[in-house]
Order: C-alpha cells, then structure tokens, then sequence
C-alpha cells in the first residue's frame, strides 16, 4: 500500500519507522503533508518520503496516495481532517482514509 502521513510529529515519526520496515511487504511511504511545509520537508528527509506538502489537502489531492494515517493525538479533530481529506481528495481510485489514533482504531469509507 502507499500511504501519506497526515502531520510531522512523534506518532508520525514511530509510523513511518514502521512502514520503512515493511517495504519487503509491499508497504511504501509516497508523501507527507503538514501545516508547515519547512516541518514537512524536514520530516519527509529524515524518513526518506518523496513527497512532501504544506496542507493536509495537498497530501489528500495526491492521486499517489492510497491511505493517510492520521497522526495526531487529538481525536477531536478527526472528524476535521477526515472531512478535509475528502472534499480535497479527486482521485477516484481513494477510497479509504485511516484514522489511527492513540487511543482507538476508525476507517472512513470515501466512495
């Protein structure tokens, strides 16, 4: 699968250091999106992500991208970035966000 990371911190940091383990099983990193673009391409460096973006609608708009893990701790926004993540998407083939959260497990289906 090819995922985007929604955000730059720690919690996106342990993922991506996950999926970088999986590329034997076909798991890839292809993009990173954060409210600041600097933060972004840092991160996108450190993990070794081809893509990086300054909006979370940029990263949800690339047609690259099959599932975003939603890495940031607070679930009161997720209904946000998922809302966000959606209207932003135009690639038909998306049809799934992953919203993984410290502390409970949702999907969103976009179809």
């Amino acid at each position: 699968m090819k995922w985007g990371i929604l955000a730059a911190g720690t919690i996106a940091a342990k993922f991506a250091r996950t999926v970088n383990a999986m590329t034997g099983e076909g798991e890839t990193l292809v993009a990173i999106g954060s409210r600041n673009i600097e933060k972004a391409k840092g991160f996108a460096g450190e993990h070794g992500i081809p893509k990086a973006y300054g909006s979370y609608e940029e990263l949800a708009a690339d047609p690259e991208v099959e599932a975003i893990y939603i890495a940031t701790p607070a679930a009161t926004t997720v209904l946000s970035h998922r809302a966000r993540a959606a209207s932003a998407s135009s690639n038909p083939s998306w049809a799934e966000v992953l919203c993984l959260i410290s502390e409970f497990t949702t999907w969103a289906s976009f179809t």
